[in-house]
């Protein structure tokens, strides 16, 4: 085999030389010349050729399998809910030693002037922007807006507001053929205010100690300047030229409220209006538990 290769290239070589050809003959043996002298090398070469083009195949098809994984998890997860979650374990605390004073302290803290529970009797109407066929819910919560004790009287001013959530069906079509439509909400705000007569029944409340101002004048000796009078007499008297004055301001503590629980008893009926339902009547009973407080000094005895 050996010599069947010399003799190709002889031939190659020899009739490349007869067309004045040289370049190829030396690229020819400078690249090939070792693979034909020996046929082992050319194997060796093939196998790594065929080596290489493997391990770039399983290259790809590991690049191909990735992105298929991906492309799978990616649309087996919800597009707009992602949930995370953890476990939370309890975490140890030692309990530290209050230092507290027990030598008697004279503190400043709020006490307690009265607490009742003041009923409000209610009757409003609703009125929808749209036919209603039934009331689904009704979702409330009662806020307080002011609460004042008007001092040096008992009278306690009350402002507040029902914060009412209507859900309700409503209603399109024929009834005699039957309704349809979509479930929906209104949020309403109905207010309400009273005033009530405080009986103190905790301890009554610091009177007022309203702000003072005083003038005061000094005494001043002046010349009379009328003519016809002698030089010797004086006038004795305050001087209207100027003002002195003492003003004090107290800055009392206002009684405030809380509020500790609040009960309401309802009834909504709905108003027709040529078979259809529109507006909605409601009466409330409110009834408000409150304590009235104020901040005092309060003398604390030794423990």
């Amino acid at each position: 085999m050996t010599c069947y290769y010399k003799i190709l290239e002889e031939r190659i070589t020899n009739k490349l030389r007869s067309h004045d050809i040289t370049t190829f003959s030396n690229k020819f043996n400078n690249n090939y010349a070792p693979i034909i002298s020996d046929p082992s090398t050319l194997w060796v070469k093939k196998q790594e050729q065929q080596t290489g083009d493997t391990i770039l195949h399983s290259q790809k098809n590991n690049q191909y399998a990735q992105r298929e994984r991906d492309r799978l998890e990616v649309h087996s997860q919800p597009t707009c809910i992602k949930v995370t979650s953890e476990a939370i374990f309890d975490c140890a605390n030692n309990p530290n030693p209050i230092n507290a004073l027990t030598t008697g302290v004279v503190a400043k803290i709020p006490i307690v002037l009265a607490e009742l529970t003041v009923q409000m009797n209610i009757n409003s109407v609703i009125d929808l922007h749209q036919w209603v066929s039934e009331i689904k819910n009704i979702k409330k919560h009662l806020k307080i807006i002011q609460c004042l004790l008007l001092q040096n009287t008992s009278i306690l001013f009350i402002k507040g507001l029902v914060k009412k959530n209507i859900e309700y069906a409503a209603a399109s079509g024929n009834k005699a053929n039957g309704l349809c439509g979509d479930i929906r909400y209104c949020t309403v705000d109905i207010p309400f205010k009273c005033t009530t007569k405080v009986n103190f029944n905790g301890h009554e409340p610091l009177s007022v100690i309203p702000d003072s101002s005083k003038e005061f004048e000094y005494y001043q000796r002046q010349n009379i300047p009328e003519s016809g009078l002698s030089y010797k007499e004086e006038l004795l008297a305050d001087d209207i030229t100027e003002l002195n004055q003492i003003s004090t301001a107290f800055y009392n503590e206002l009684p405030f409220c809380e509020l500790t629980s609040s009960r309401i008893v309802e009834f909504d009926e709905l108003l027709a209006q040529e078979k259809m339902v529109r507006s909605i009547e409601e009466k409330m009973v409110i009834y408000l538990t409150l304590k009235i407080l104020q901040y005092r000094q309060v003398e604390i005895p030794p423990a």
